[in-house]
C-alpha cells in the first residue's frame, strides 16, 4: 500500500515541490509558503502532501525508481492526488512552448529493462531533461527518483505558450503525439514537455477512433509500440542496402519478435514504391521446446499477417532455425531456392550461431544489419566472408536515428506507419495490457514469454488507476 508522506524542503522561487519542475507541476496536492529574509529571494519553503488516494479524473500515478538494479526489485508504483488550483511555473526552462500530455499507453521494451539496470547508454549529447518524478524526498535525504519508460502515445490536454508562431497549431489540445526522444519517462498518467520533444500524429484522432472501436482495448494499446517497432523495421529495410528489382529476398532471424513481425509486413511496402517487386521474406524462428502444434500455430500467425505492398507482392516463409543448423541438406535446398539472386539484406537480432547462419546465406556484397543480441553471444564473421564475399556488417539503434534525424524525417516516418495501419496494410503485434499498478504481474508475464508459442508485448494502460 502506498502511504501518505508529509515533508518540508528548501526550493527555488516559484517551485511547488521537488516533483513539480516546469514539466510536471500538476502532479501533487501542494500547499506552498514562501519566506524571504533578504532582498535576494534565494529560497522558498514548500509543504507537499503526497497521498495514495486517486480520483477518477485528476489523479496522477507513475512507475519510478531511485536505484539501478533489476526492475522487479527497484521499480515502484506511486500515486497521488492532483490539485486543481495548482499553477505550473516555467522559470527553469528556455522553451517557449510547453504542452501537457495525457499518456494513453506505453510499452515495456528491453531498453527499459537495460536502462533501469544502468546498462543502456544515451544517444544524445544534450537531451531534453526528463520531466520530474512526483515522488518526494524524506526530510534530510536526497533521493533521485526517475520515471521509467521511453515510448508511448498520448494526447495533448493543455498548452502554455510564451510567444505565438505557426508551429504551435500542430500541438493544440486534442492533438495525438508520440515521443520524439527516448528517456522521457512515459510510465505515468501525464507529463509536461516542450513541443520539440514530441511528434504529432497527423491522423491521430482517426487512429484513436479506429482502435477504440475495437472489441477490446488491445488495438489501442498496440499503437504504443508502432513507432519503435515499425520505425526500427522501416529504417533497416530502407537505409542499408539497395535491393534487386526481381526477385527481392530478405533474411531475418527472430521472425516472431515485434520487429520481426513488422519486417515481414513492411518489406513489400518499403521496397515497392518505385518498382514492382516480388518480395520474399525468409523468417528464421527457434523451435525450442515447442510442440509440433505450437510451432504450427506460430507459423500460421506469422504467415497470415497482411503483407503491405503498393505494387507487386510480398510473401513470408517461416523456417525453424534448428532445421538449417542441424541439416546440411535443408540448408542447401534453401540456397538452391534463391536461384541466381541470393538475398542481399539480412536482419539480425540474435547473434551467435544464428547470425553466422544469416551470413552463410547472404549474397556477395550483401549487408547484415544487427539491432539486438538475444543470445548474448557475439557476432562472428569469418575472414573469407569479408575478403571474398565483401559482406558488410552494420548496426542499427533506433534511439540514435531518432536523435540525429531531422524533424521532417521523423514526421514522415510516423505518417507512413500510421497510414499503413489505417489503410489495413499491417496489423500490430499482439499485446498484453496491464495497469501501471500491476507492474509486478506485468514483469512476471514478460519473463514467462520465452516459453510461449506466440509472444505478446507488455503494454501499460497509463490511465487505468487500479486493477480491473
Amino acid at each position: 500500500m502506498i502511504s501518505t508522506r508529509l515533508f518540508l524542503r528548501n526550493m527555488r522561487p516559484g517551485w511547488a515541490c521537488p516533483g513539480h519542475s516546469v514539466f510536471h507541476q500538476q502532479a501533487c496536492s501542494t500547499i506552498t509558503t514562501t519566506t524571504v529574509s533578504s532582498p535576494r529571494p534565494a529560497t522558498a519553503t514548500a509543504t507537499c502532501i503526497h497521498t495514495s488516494i486517486c480520483s477518477s479524473r485528476r489523479s496522477y500515478h507513475e512507475l519510478s525508481y531511485r536505484e539501478r538494479g533489476e526492475p522487479l526489485q527497484v521499480l515502484e508504483y506511486f500515486a497521488s492526488k492532483e490539485d486543481d488550483n495548482l499553477e505550473e511555473d516555467d522559470t527553469n526552462t528556455e522553451d517557449d512552448h510547453l504542452v501537457k500530455v495525457e499518456m494513453l499507453h506505453a510499452p515495456w521494451n528491453p531498453a527499459d529493462m537495460n536502462t533501469i539496470q544502468g546498462k543502456y547508454p544515451s544517444p544524445l549529447q544534450h537531451p531534453i531533461p526528463q520531466p520530474s518524478s512526483c515522488r518526494v524526498s524524506s526530510p534530510g535525504q536526497e533521493e533521485d527518483w526517475r520515471v521509467a519508460g521511453s515510448e508511448g502515445w498520448g494526447r495533448i490536454v493543455e498548452t502554455k505558450t510564451k510567444k505565438k508562431d505557426n508551429s504551435v497549431d500542430l500541438y493544440s489540445p486534442g492533438t495525438y503525439v508520440t515521443m520524439g526522444q527516448s528517456g522521457l519517462g512515459t510510465f505515468r498518467s501525464s507529463l509536461w514537455l516542450p513541443t520539440r520533444a514530441l511528434i504529432p500524429i497527423t491522423r491521430g484522432h482517426e487512429l484513436f477512433v479506429s482502435s477504440s472501436s475495437s472489441s477490446s482495448n488491445d488495438k489501442a494499446a498496440a499503437i504504443a509500440s508502432l513507432f519503435q517497432l515499425g520505425g526500427t523495421a522501416w529504417r533497416m529495410l530502407s537505409d542499408f542496402q539497395d535491393l534487386p528489382d526481381h526477385p527481392c529476398i530478405i533474411l531475418q532471424n527472430a521472425g516472431n519478435s515485434g520487429v520481426g513481425r513488422m519486417v515481414s509486413q513492411l518489406a513489400g511496402l518499403v521496397h515497392n514504391y518505385t518498382n514492382q517487386r516480388n518480395v520474399r521474406v525468409i523468417s528464421l524462428v527457434r523451435r525450442g521446446t515447442k510442440s509440433e502444434q505450437e510451432f504450427a500455430e506460430l507459423k500460421q500467425s506469422l504467415t497470415q499477417q497482411p503483407s503491405a505492398t503498393s505494387t507487386g507482392s510480398c510473401t513470408t516463409e517461416v523456417i525453424a532455425e534448428e532445421d538449417l543448423l542441424n541439416d546440411k541438406e535443408a540448408l542447401k535446398a534453401l540456397q538452391a531456392s534463391f536461384g541466381t539472386t541470393p538475398p542481399r539484406l539480412a536482419i539480425n537480432a540474435v547473434g551467435g550461431s544464428s547470425a553466422s547462419l544469416l551470413l552463410k546465406l547472404l549474397a556477395p556484397g550483401g549487408t547484415m544489419v544487427t539491432y539486438g543480441g538475444m543470445s548474448m553471444q557475439p557476432v562472428t564473421v569469418a575472414t573469407p566472408q569479408l575478403i571474398f564475399k565483401d559482406i558488410s556488417i552494420r548496426g542499427y539503434w533506433h534511439s540514435r536515428w531518432m536523435a540525429k534525424a531531422f524533424v521532417r524525417q521523423k514526421q514522415q516516418l510516423v505518417n507512413e506507419l500510421v497510414n499503413a495501419v489505417l489503410d489495413h496494410q499491417i496489423v500490430l503485434p499482439p499485446v498484453q495490457v496491464f495497469a501501471l499498478s500491476q507492474v509486478q504481474e506485468a514483469l512476471e508475464f514478460e519473463a514467462q514469454q520465452s516459453t510461449e508459442a506466440v509472444r505478446r508485448k507488455v503494454v501499460f494502460d497509463c490511465q487505468r488507476t487500479q486493477n480491473p
